[in-house]
C-alpha cells in the first residue's frame, strides 16, 4: 500500500490532487498545508509531493531543512510548482528530491513521475530536465546558502533590498553582496528572473 502526502499552501490544490491520485494509488493519500503540518508525520509516507512556494509561510527549503533536523532520510520527494526558475529547480539537488513537474503538467502525465520516483528513480518533466541536470552538476560552492535562500524568498515576495536588510537584521551592503552572489550562482541578471 503506497502512502502519499501532498504539501501545498493552496489547500484546494492539494486536496483536489489527493482525490485525483486516489483513483490510481488508493486511499492513503493526504493533503496538508505547511501552516499546520507536523513534519514528524511525514515519516509515515513513501512519497511527498511538495509545492515550492508557500507564500508568507516560506518555501520547500524550509520544509527540507526541518526534515534534515528530524533525520527523515528515506522519504522520496517530487517537487511540483508553478515556478521553474533556477532557484526553484535548484531544490532538485537535495538528496530526497527525486523529481520535478510543473503544476501545468497533466494528471495522467504526472503518473510517470510518481511511478518512477516510487521505484527509486529520478524523473524530471522533459522540458526542464536539461536545466535541472545542469544545476545538479554545479559545484557545492554554487549552491545557495540558507541566508541566500532567505533573501531570494523575501525578494520574490516583493520586499525591496532595504526591507530585506531590516527584516533580516543585516546591512543593505550585505544584502547587495548576497544578491550579487545569488545572480552569479543562478546565472540571472535581475530580481525578476529569480
Amino acid at each position: 500500500m503506497t502512502k502519499i502526502a501532498i504539501v501545498d499552501d493552496l489547500v484546494l490544490v492539494a486536496e483536489t490532487l489527493a482525490e485525483a491520485l486516489k483513483s490510481k494509488y488508493g486511499e492513503h493519500i493526504h493533503a496538508y498545508s505547511p501552516e499546520n503540518l507536523d513534519h514528524r508525520i511525514l515519516r509515515n509516507y513513501d512519497l511527498l509531493l511538495l509545492d515550492f512556494d508557500f507564500g508568507a509561510l516560506g518555501n520547500a527549503n524550509d520544509l527540507l531543512n526541518e526534515l534534515e533536523r528530524l533525520e527523515i532520510t528515506d522519504l522520496k520527494i517530487i517537487l511540483f510548482s508553478s515556478f521553474w526558475k533556477p532557484q526553484v529547480l535548484m531544490v532538485c539537488r537535495h538528496p530526497l528530491v527525486l523529481g520535478y513537474f510543473n503544476k501545468t503538467y497533466g494528471l495522467v502525465d504526472s503518473f510517470a513521475a510518481i511511478d518512477a520516483v516510487l521505484a527509486g528513480k529520478r524523473w524530471y518533466q522533459p522540458q526542464y530536465a536539461e536545466e535541472i541536470k545542469r544545476l545538479m552538476k554545479l559545484p557545492k560552492s554554487q549552491v545557495l546558502t540558507n541566508r541566500e535562500n532567505e533573501i531570494v524568498g523575501l525578494l520574490q515576495q516583493g520586499y525591496s533590498k532595504p526591507e530585506v536588510a531590516t527584516e533580516l537584521g543585516i546591512s543593505i551592503n550585505t544584502v547587495r553582496n548576497h544578491v550579487t552572489h545569488i545572480f552569479e550562482k543562478l546565472g540571472v541578471n535581475s530580481i525578476r528572473q529569480l
